[in-house]
């Protein structure tokens, strides 16, 4: 896939998602989703998987701010947000 000038790969979804499954290891978008809280990074899904995802009564999911993303980061990486 191609890249555009921010270096983001064209036709991916560029926020991060929030995701929980209402039934353990259900599938949508490529991914077998889990009844714990996950949260994927940008770049992970295609336009469509993620607007699959977001759309699915199975999944609780959300998009995270940009503020929320670096905080995630943060807390994983032991880094200051």
């Amino acid at each position: 896939m191609a890249k555009d000038k921010k270096g983001v790969t064209e036709g991916m979804f560029e926020g991060a998602l929030r995701v929980v499954s209402t039934r353990d290891g259900f599938w949508r978008g490529g991914v077998r989703h889990s009844a714990n809280e996950v949260t994927h990074p940008p770049g992970t899904f295609t336009v469509e998987q993620a607007e699959a995802i977001l759309a699915e009564p199975m999944l609780v999911a959300r998009e995270l701010t940009a503020d929320e993303w670096k905080a995630h980061q943060a807390a994983n990486t032991g880094a200051a947000a």
